[in-house]
């Protein structure tokens, strides 16, 4: 017997980005302030957010966009949103939250360290199950991603995800950005 998965529409890839030393030393360099992004939803967490400049940052993701498309199979083009860095404080966190409107969700992790937060995945199905058939089928509702300094992630933007609190004196940051998509 055999467990089938219809819709398969909840995925991310990760991997170290072919440029990861450069993209964190041009990061470093950046004039980074306290909070230079205010907005609604910031009310429901705990981090500061920088925008920054979209012309900058296009040409750092190519090489991992190529690797990405290279691993599909397909090529593609994408438009991308103003990136923004994440500073996550002793205490900070971010909130459940999607990223609608958009196809793909980038995060490039800059560092990382003990008692670091943790980013994480939010089945928003799960829901939809009794207590009895998730336990009896042992279903977690969120799952935590492993990752080092210099790993790029993307995921379909509807996926919620979230930073656990960050329990380190060290900044947590990491690179965010929206992307859509056109194929060629």
């Amino acid at each position: 017997m055999h467990c089938h998965n219809l819709f398969p529409n909840y995925f991310f890839w990760k991997f170290e980005a072919p440029n990861f030393e450069e993209f964190i030393n041009i990061l470093e360099q950046e004039e980074l302030e306290q909070n230079n992004f205010e907005s609604e939803w910031q009310q429901l967490c705990d981090v500061s957010k920088n925008l920054l400049s979209k012309e900058k940052y296009v040409s750092l993701l190519q090489p991992s966009l190529q690797h990405l498309g290279n691993y599909i199979g397909k090529s593609f083009k994408v438009d991308i949103d103003d990136p923004w860095v994440n500073l996550y404080q002793y205490g900070g966190f971010q909130e459940v939250h999607d990223h609608a409107g958009v196809d793909l969700t980038c995060v490039f992790f800059l560092n990382q360290g003990e008692n670091f937060s943790k980013f994480y995945f939010v089945d928003r199905n799960n829901v939809t199950l009794t207590r009895p058939i998730t336990d009896l089928l042992n279903l977690i509702n969120f799952t935590y991603v492993d990752y080092k300094a210099g790993d790029i992630l993307f995921f379909p933007s509807h996926m919620l995800h979230g930073v656990t609190k960050h329990l380190s004196k060290e900044v947590r940051k990491s690179f965010s950005c929206n992307m859509r998509i056109e194929l060629l």
